[in-house]
């Protein structure tokens, strides 16, 4: 199985919390009913009703597909600084592509000014090929931001006395979103063979909070930051977990080459 990556950093300097604000200014440019860019279910009457959609009601008319991300917006360190950054896996690549040959003629409105939108680093993966090892070899990986819990899990997080059984929930946790995203890119996982997860130091815990675009409340998340193994070889800069569209969950591989590698 192989897949398509590609990456864009804007001369834009952000902060983490100012991605949502990014993403919401780069969307405005976009046509809504191209839903590669989001997960928004523009029109349910447009909906092809003889096609089985996995949807998540929001409500009366408002929907999100229950998908893996596509294009994903985050915050790339560069050096010192951290810059905004687009990027985009499968058949967001295409349309990531076109939008980079027409973006510098736009600008987006940022607080009190307007910046005029200029790539200062595209990177490209081609035919990146995701391999399973049969054997006991590990990937190692850094999982970054990683959000795990929804409220029942972290409740059942929580109730856990002993922290081994707490680490075994994050890394069960882990590989769900893994199998997931194999299934979100027809990844065939051959009988019999078992994706392992196994952590091999944890960074931090950090509770993030973030405000849905069609609520008021604000939600409390629990971020994990921990190294991790993983008996497969996967196309860099992954994002596991909740929030994935967002900067969150980023799965960077220790070793493997990379988007800045030659």
């Amino acid at each position: 199985m192989t897949i398509d990556l590609l990456k864009i950093i804007f001369d834009l300097p952000i902060r983490f919390h100012e991605i949502p604000l990014f993403k919401k200014e780069l969307l405005h440019l976009q046509n809504p009913k191209q839903d590669v860019w989001h997960n928004h279910v523009h029109d349910m009457d447009e909906l092809d009703q003889e096609k089985s959609f996995k949807l998540i009601r929001i409500k009366e008319k408002q929907a999100n597909f229950i998908r893996y991300p596509k294009i994903q917006f985050r915050a790339e360190r560069v050096k010192t600084k951290t810059y905004a950054s687009v990027w985009a896996i499968g058949e967001g690549v295409s349309t990531l592509k076109e939008f980079i040959d027409i973006c510098t003629n736009y600008k987006i409105p940022w607080y009190n000014t307007s910046y005029q939108l200029a790539p200062g680093y595209i990177g490209v993966i081609d035919d990146f090929k995701i391999e399973l090892f049969n054997d006991l070899r590990l990937n190692e990986y850094s999982l970054t931001h990683f959000l795990p819990f929804n409220e029942d899990r972290y409740k059942q997080f929580k109730s856990l006395r002993f922290f081994d059984d707490k680490l075994k929930l994050i890394e069960q946790m882990i590989l769900q979103n893994l199998y997931v995203f194999f299934e979100s890119f027809n990844v065939q996982i051959p009988e019999k063979f078992a994706i392992t997860v196994k952590t091999l130091d944890v960074k931090g815990f950090n509770t993030v909070k973030y405000k849905p675009k069609n609520s008021d409340e604000t939600l409390s998340y629990v971020a994990v930051d921990l190294l991790v193994g993983i008996n497969a070889l996967l196309p860099p800069e992954i994002s596991l977990g909740n929030l994935k569209a967002l900067g969150y969950g980023i799965l960077r591989p220790l070793q493997s080459k990379g988007f800045h590698d030659d």
